[in-house]
Formats: structure tokens, C-alpha cells, sequence
């Protein structure tokens, strides 16, 4: 609790953000709580109006921490009041999708289902579910779509879409998956080609 200079806080925040994240991706969701705890506490005060990229990173990794380990009334507090915040669609969307997650694992498909088409529309994705299983059966024969599942490489290139909107979208489409192959067999398959129509 030493740390006076305003630089070197917002530099710990930054290096126990990532701390989390590589915390998170070995399954440590405890070790990436405290870490983000730690730094929320040592965060200056300027830096919810000086670093707003920052901030909108460690509210998303706390809200989704919170989630993986079972605290979903805290997990959506923090989702709703990010949401509220939120800059652009993006960073809205980005919020969204913890919701949609959530939603599905709670077998609130139809909640689910519902702010994913939302989120997709902020973001300009054509995600029309209102067209027929017909459509969508002749986009997936469309040959370029064809030549996407053919890819081996085309799911991970999807990963690295420099794109943030279609990187989000992708995000949320996955998650719809499972909601919509449960609810109706028509948005499962727009869901599918939807995605390999951005991959």
C-alpha cells in the first residue's frame, strides 16, 4: 500500500490484469479473482476517467471470474452496470455475451436467444432468424461457405479476425449454439452459417 506515483499504480493494475487472464486460461479462477481484486484496490481514482480501455478490460474479467466461479448475482451486477457504461456497441455486446452464456447454462434458452440476436443487430451482423430453414440450408451450399467448412485452418483463423465487431459476434454466435439447437432447428442452422459466413 505504498505505492504513491499514479504511473505505477495504473502499471500494476495492468500487470495483475494479466496476471488474471493467464490465471483464468489455467483454470485458476480463485488465483484470478484475487488478482483482480488486487487490482481494482490499488487502482488511483483517475484511472475510471483517464483509462477507460483499462477499466472496461477489468470489469469484463471480473464479471466473467465471477461467473466461472459461481457467483452469478454478482457476475450480472457487474455485467448490468458495465452495460450501462459502455462506450459503443462493442463494448456493450462484449457484456451482453457473459449474459448469454449465463442464460444458456441456466437453461434460459429463450433469454438467451433473445440478447444474442440483440447484440448481434447492435453490431450490424445479419443474423435474420425471420427467414425460412430453406435460406439457410442453400447458404451453407453456397460455395464459398463451402470452401469455409471445408477449411481445417478456418476456425482458428476466425480467432484473429482483426475486426473487434466480428470478433465479438463470433463470441456470441458460439454461445448461441447450444440455446438454439435445443429451441429450433431453423436459428441453429442460421446460427452455423451466420459464423462461417464471418469466418
Amino acid at each position: 500500500e505504498l505505492i504513491v506515483e499514479r504511473h505505477d499504480r495504473i502499471k500494476l493494475v495492468e500487470l495483475n490484469l494479466e496476471a488474471a487472464k493467464q490465471a483464468k486460461e489455467q483454470m485458476k479462477p480463485n488465483l484470478a479473482r484475487d488478482y483482480l481484486a488486487f487490482a481494482t484496490r490499488i487502482a488511483p481514482e483517475e484511472i475510471w476517467v483517464d483509462c477507460q480501455d483499462l477499466v472496461f478490460e477489468l470489469h469484463k474479467e471480473q464479471a466473467e471470474i465471477e461467473y466461472i466461479n459461481g457467483n452469478w448475482q454478482h457476475s450480472q451486477v457487474l455485467v448490468k452496470f458495465s452495460i450501462d457504461r459502455a462506450r459503443n456497441a462493442i463494448e456493450r455486446a462484449s457484456f451482453e455475451n457473459i449474459l448469454v452464456a449465463q442464460y444458456t447454462l441456466a437453461a434460459q434458452y429463450d433469454r438467451a436467444i433473445e440478447l444474442g440476436q440483440k447484440s448481434l443487430q447492435s453490431l450490424n451482423i445479419d443474423f435474420s432468424t425471420n427467414r425460412g430453414l430453406d435460406f439457410w440450408k442453400n447458404e451453407l451450399a453456397n460455395p464459398e461457405v463451402q470452401k469455409a467448412i471445408l477449411s481445417s485452418e478456418n476456425w482458428q483463423e476466425a480467432q484473429k479476425m482483426a475486426d473487434s465487431r466480428e470478433k465479438i459476434a463470433m463470441k456470441i454466435l458460439r454461445n448461441l449454439e447450444s440455446p438454439t439447437a435445443f429451441v429450433e432447428p431453423r436459428l441453429f442452422v442460421a446460427t452455423i452459417a451466420t459464423m462461417l459466413k464471418l469466418s
